[in-house]
């Protein structure tokens, strides 16, 4: 098994934790093959958390996918740690040092300025971009 480190991190309800602790829990679960959660800031700077999944093959992303994902978290960390919005992806942008880009999606979908230079994949970005789900948060 394969524990993840993670510089950012979250605190939405009050409840501070590493993103780490997310992907420790849905990278277990045969469908999901990777994940990344980064917070998303309301307009009052409320926030909240996002997951993002890219399904395995043979697998599909449906409303009891995310609710076992959301169940699985929360009977593994808290319901502190249960992510607002969980969202399909194609695909996850990584660092040149391999560890997962949640700086710059987090920017992202909090419309701020970002770069791209140290993305191995930067490719994998677009994705992250003008999300309806994401929107008058």
């Amino acid at each position: 098994m394969y524990f993840f480190h993670s510089d950012e991190a979250l605190n939405p309800k009050g409840c501070r934790f590493g993103p780490s602790e997310i992907y420790n829990v849905v990278e277990t679960l045969p469908e999901i093959k990777d994940s990344l959660c980064v917070p998303q800031y309301g307009k009052n700077m409320d926030e909240r958390a996002v997951l993002f999944l890219i399904i395995r093959d043979g697998y599909s992303f449906n409303e009891d996918l995310v609710r076992r994902v959301k169940k699985t978290i929360e009977r593994d960390c808290s319901y502190q740690h249960v992510p607002e919005v969980v969202l399909e992806v194609k695909d996850i942008p990584y660092s040149l040092t391999f560890k997962k880009a949640e700086i710059v999606v987090k920017k992202i979908i909090n419309n701020l300025p970002n770069t791209i230079e140290l993305i191995r994949n930067p490719e994998a970005l677009h994705y992250f971009y003008d999300i309806p789900e994401l929107k008058g948060f």
